[in-house]
């Protein structure tokens, strides 16, 4: 993982726990990536996309009651977050607000936000995962560069939370045939995809009525000293309600287990939801 910053400005969260899930990047470069990523696809290509049918039963049925039945396949899905983060376990929430567009047919996904750190000091970072590439790129005030971070690491986290937030894309399970599915028991799932990185695994845990309610992954890359280490993730999906006639969890929490105990560094909600 390549990850440089700038320690003078650079907010703990960065170098610590919460590395790969802040907040917008508005660079020339991160605006290149952005617009040449997931609105490249051509609705026609995918339109008579026909739905997996090898599906394990209870994520089969998940996607049944989540994703209203469509003639035709949608290209991407768009979500509009609230919520706040904290950059260490004993840190004080920070509100944020972001906008993400993720990937039905093929893993992809691009998380612009923007987080007020301090009176007058505004973070703003993109998070993505496209072509293969992941990318973590972190600034203040729009234009003071602070944190940068890619490679064969950063592709498989990023590709990691693209599994991870499959709960907010229904679409996505039912018609991208890139991911490979496994039961681990009764109500444990895993997904996983090929990364540069190395494959990436996460678990989703389904409760009593079927709801996805949990994630759990091993060796979520993260940064500690500087430096790329494996990590226990988690994460938790609650209030599920329609939305532009989909049944998606509304809320949802993201933290790491760590030797001290668990640290929740992100909890939102969805207040907007956009399929085309």
């Amino acid at each position: 993982m390549k990850f440089t910053t700038k320690p003078w400005v650079v907010p703990p969260f960065l170098v610590t726990e919460g590395a790969a899930r802040l907040s917008v990047g508005s660079s020339a470069g991160s605006r290149r990536h952005v617009a040449g990523s997931i609105a490249r696809a051509d609705p026609e290509e995918f339109a008579e996309a026909v739905p997996r049918d090898d599906l394990p039963g209870p994520i089969a049925s998940f996607v049944r009651r989540a994703a209203p039945s469509r003639q035709r396949a949608p290209v991407a899905i768009r979500i509009r977050q609230r919520g706040e983060m904290r950059f260490s376990p004993q840190g004080k929430w920070q509100a944020l607000t972001a906008v993400q567009v993720v990937a039905v047919h093929e893993p992809g996904f691009v998380w612009r936000a923007s987080c007020r750190m301090a009176p007058l000091m505004t973070a703003q970072v993109i998070d993505s995962y496209v072509r293969g590439e992941g990318r973590l790129e972190a600034r203040l005030f729009r234009w003071v560069q602070v944190a940068h971070a890619d490679g064969p690491e950063t592709a498989k986290s990023e590709l990691m939370r693209y599994l991870a937030e499959l709960p907010w894309a229904p679409d996505a399970i039912r018609y991208n045939r890139l991911l490979r599915w496994r039961s681990v028991d009764d109500r444990t799932f895993e997904v996983s995809a090929d990364s540069v990185g190395g494959e990436a695994r996460v678990r989703l845990m389904l409760d009593e009525q079927g709801d996805i309610v949990g994630m759990r992954a091993d060796d979520r890359p993260r940064i500690e000293r500087g430096k790329a280490v494996p990590g226990k993730w988690f994460g938790v999906f609650s209030d599920y309600q329609e939305l532009s006639g989909y049944r998606i969890p509304a809320r949802g929490e993201v933290g790491w287990d760590l030797k001290a105990g668990q640290f929740v560094y992100w909890r939102g909600e969805i207040v907007a939801f956009e399929v085309g």
